[in-house]
């Protein structure tokens, strides 16, 4: 609700270059607060005005952490994004408008928020370094228990705990994720064969329909504006030991934001084993894809199957490698009648370069240097060429480890000596404390640190999920729990029964 606007006053005086002068010797009419989605980002606004010759626009919204942003270019007809309101707050939020002579003027909105719903999550802040921590706020992929299926509710909060954004995404019929934010500023998420795109103030801006798919998991934007999807391609099988059946989220494709066209498509029923079992029996979601990364260097991607483990295909399918326990690899195709895998197992080495025990390799024993990843989520490429992961933990040493852990780890991947070498890790020190069975996520930030998220910690207490961030020393210097509420659930861990954190990004407000 906005409390107060600027009319225009009938005594008017020309600006004088470089002066600060009154707002009504530029602004052409009122200033009003749009709230038309506000309804579905009811911490985000717009300020509507037309001013008498091309200005440019600052937006400061005031508070303990204020949020600002100019908006450089000059234009005389403005809607202009007001990001970072406090719910259940009085905002003051303050537009400031400069002609091309360098003349400005101030004027001051008040907008009224509601109260934040009781079923988003409690933030408490555990502790911040604020000179070592990467700048911006935290994005949350968040998903509400909602009985039959997950809603999704993607937040932003501040280094303080306060949320400052929400989307209310309740009216798709089913869980909406990855909830990612692209170049253009905009938030991009998949549900069902639809992608969506949506400002930062709710508006709907494109959808795409890519008949013949499902989209799940993931979708990212690739160097040449592309979108690189996670999909399930309907009317496929494969041959799982015991019968033909109906597979599952375990293609990628390639679509061309212009005009949505697919094309390019890696099938990974043609080039893995759909019938090793060893770790997680899925039947037809044998594979079970929860990432896709994109390799700049080289025109590959990177995907992450949560039942098999990691594997690097280049533009015409094939595999450059697979990072994965070896145990129980056979003949890759949907009949099981292609090409052996084995040639393309990484061999876990040490510092030092020397392979470890079979054992090692095989998956059913690790070394306190090496272990690889289970279940993993969230590869990514680092600048050095590393892979860097989420790695769940569960059925560790295909349930043979005598705890569960989940750690984020980084591997030197050597591609023609086809070897792996673990770098960095954190997590294990902390055993259950952080352990997710599913979901979860890593990044890089800009200023070098690491980023981890546990995105579905669940035991006697509750639900929560930890959002950690690391120097390259591997020391906490921020870590914030967001406790879950499962308001709309049984909070049993069942589908659509308890809330989950898909992800977490690090940025700011404003792109």
């Amino acid at each position: 609700m906005v409390l107060l606007t600027f009319t225009q006053c009938k005594d008017e005086i020309a600006p004088v270059p470089g002066e600060q002068t009154d707002i009504e010797n530029l602004v052409d009419g009122e200033i009003k607060v749009s709230e038309e989605f506000m309804h579905i980002a009811p911490l985000s606004a717009a300020a509507v005005f037309e001013t008498k010759a091309p200005c440019q626009v600052k937006v400061e919204v005031k508070g303990d952490i204020p949020v600002s942003h100019m908006y450089e270019a000059y234009n005389d007809n403005h809607s202009v994004p007001i990001l970072g309101l406090y719910a259940n707050t009085t905002n003051e939020v303050v537009i400031t408008i400069t002609n091309q002579d360098g003349a400005f003027a101030s004027q001051t909105l008040t907008v009224i928020t509601e109260p934040l719903p009781t079923y988003l999550p409690e933030v408490v802040i555990d502790r911040k370094a604020q000179g070592a921590m990467a700048n911006g706020m935290h994005l949350c992929g968040l998903h509400l228990a909602g009985g039959e299926h997950f809603r999704t509710s993607p937040i932003i909060f501040d280094n303080n705990g306060d949320v400052r954004w929400v989307l209310n995404l309740f009216d798709k019929e089913e869980i909406t994720w990855p909830v990612q934010r692209f170049s253009n500023g905009n938030i991009f998420l998949g549900n069902g064969d639809g992608i969506y795109e949506y400002s930062m103030t709710g508006e709907l801006m494109n959808t795409w329909v890519l008949p013949g798919y499902r989209m799940h998991h993931d979708l990212i934007e690739m160097p040449n504006g592309n979108m690189l999807v996670s999909v399930q391609k309907y009317g496929t099988n494969i041959n799982n030991g015991s019968g033909v059946v109906e597979s599952t989220d375990d293609f990628v494709i390639e679509v061309i934001p212009a005009n949505g066209a697919v094309v390019n498509e890696w099938d990974l029923r043609q080039v893995l084993d759909v019938d090793r079992h060893d770790y997680i029996n899925g039947d037809g979601d044998w594979f079970h894809m929860n990432a896709v990364t994109y390799s700049e260097d080289d025109d590959c991607i990177i995907v992450s199957g949560r039942n098999q483990g990691v594997v690097k295909l280049n533009r015409n399918n094939e595999v450059v490698w697979i990072m994965s326990p070896h145990q129980g690899w056979g003949k890759a195709g949907e009949n099981g009648d292609g090409p052996e895998t084995t040639p393309f197992l990484l061999t876990a080495v040490n510092a030092d370069g020397a392979a470890y025990r079979d054992e090692v390799q095989q998956g059913t024993e690790r070394n306190d240097d090496f272990d690889w990843p289970w279940g993993q989520h969230a590869p990514l490429v680092m600048p050095n060429g590393n892979i860097f992961l989420f790695d769940n933990g569960g059925g560790r040493q295909f349930g043979g480890a005598p705890s569960n852990y989940s750690r984020a780890v980084e591997y030197d991947v050597n591609e023609g000596a086809m070897t792996i070498q673990q770098t960095w890790a954190y997590g294990r020190e902390r055993d259950a404390e952080l352990f997710s069975l599913i979901i979860s996520d890593v990044d890089l930030l800009e200023n070098g640190n690491r980023l981890m998220t546990s995105g579905s910690i669940r035991d006697e207490s509750g639900g929560r999920a930890k959002i950690i961030e690391l120097n390259e020393n591997g020391s906490e210097v921020f870590e914030a729990t967001v406790h879950f509420q499962d308001e709309g659930g049984s909070g049993e861990f069942a589908w659509g029964q308890f809330d989950i954190m898909y992800r977490s990004e690090r940025l700011t407000l404003y792109p």
